[in-house]
């Protein structure tokens, strides 16, 4: 009944007799799909949260639902939202429900809290599933996003890494190389920061110094090259934080022509580095 058009149906019959001429007539059947409580309630938009590192507990917003069955046949609201007892403890810990049913006109909705500061470098983000029930007790697990927006509360320190930029071909457009790396555990305080070279720019290689990009020339040759930059935080007053980078240009034509493609499945990328904290000194790996 869901489906578009597919409360009513409209079929034609036909009848044909055994007289001769045979005589026929055609009668239209309009048939009425009659509901059935099938169909969980879902939250509405937003389901998408955010909150300020380290705030106090506050208010992240509304919950309220709707439902695709016939809420005159009493399919529908009021609803009841709560947490799911399946939530991990960290969720549990930072996150509160205050159900209400008198809110969204009475249909019934919840105000979402935190209750307590949340650390983005210890949760980047909190997905908390909520149950949501229609009067018929119908009820289905959705889940709510609490995006942890981050402060610029952790002093950098010096760090280095490694890139290994493996051309295939001669010529071709400058080749980004990542950013420049410290040790920092914010990760949106790049607008406090800028970048510079320590000493005269090495003349293969050029530097963003707004967001820290480095960029190799077309004309870097196999090689090891040492480049050294400094990063300043104006948020923590920083200034000339050492940041050394090193690269490696490398891969030969026969290196190529033996190369394989190598798929890691079914783990993603997010998977794979779940629970990884870069090192001080840690490598890229670029192939233009």
């Amino acid at each position: 009944r869901e489906a578009p058009e597919g409360d009513t149906g409209v079929a034609k019959v036909i009848a044909v007799d055994r007289g001769h001429p045979p005589l026929t007539s055609t009668v239209t059947l309009s048939i009425t799909v009659t509901d059935v409580n099938d169909c969980p309630p879902r939250l509405l938009p937003p389901t998408v949260l955010h909150v300020t590192e380290g705030a106090p507990p506050t208010l992240l917003g509304v919950l309220t639902a709707t439902d695709y069955d016939v809420w005159a046949l009493g399919h529908g609201p009021p609803f009841n939202i709560s947490l799911a007892p399946t939530n991990p403890a960290h969720v549990l810990n930072h996150i509160k429900l205050i159900f209400d049913l008198h809110l969204d006109s009475g249909r019934g909705g919840a105000e979402l809290w935190t209750s307590r500061a949340v650390d983005r470098e210890e949760h980047p983000q909190l997905l908390v599933q909520v149950v949501v029930a229609d009067a018929g007790k119908v009820a289905a697990t959705n889940t709510v996003t609490v995006i942890i927006d981050d402060v610029n509360d952790n002093p950098m320190k010096p760090a280095s890494k490694t890139v290994y930029l493996w051309k295939t071909q001669g010529g071709g457009s400058d080749a980004p190389l990542g950013r420049v790396y410290v040790k920092d555990p914010d990760d949106w305080d790049l607008g406090d920061k800028t970048f510079r070279w320590v000493g005269s720019p090495h003349p293969l290689f050029s530097l963003n110094t707004q967001d820290g990009t480095i960029f190799a020339s077309s004309q870097v040759r196999e090689g090891r090259y040492e480049l050294h930059f400094s990063v300043s935080d104006r948020v923590w007053r920083q200034r000339g934080v050492s940041a050394n980078v090193t690269v490696a240009e490398m891969l030969t034509q026969d290196a190529l022509s033996h190369a394989a493609p190598i798929t890691l499945t079914p783990t993603t990328p997010t998977d794979l580095t779940r629970g990884w904290t870069p090192m001080i000194n840690y490598k890229n790996y670029v192939l233009v």
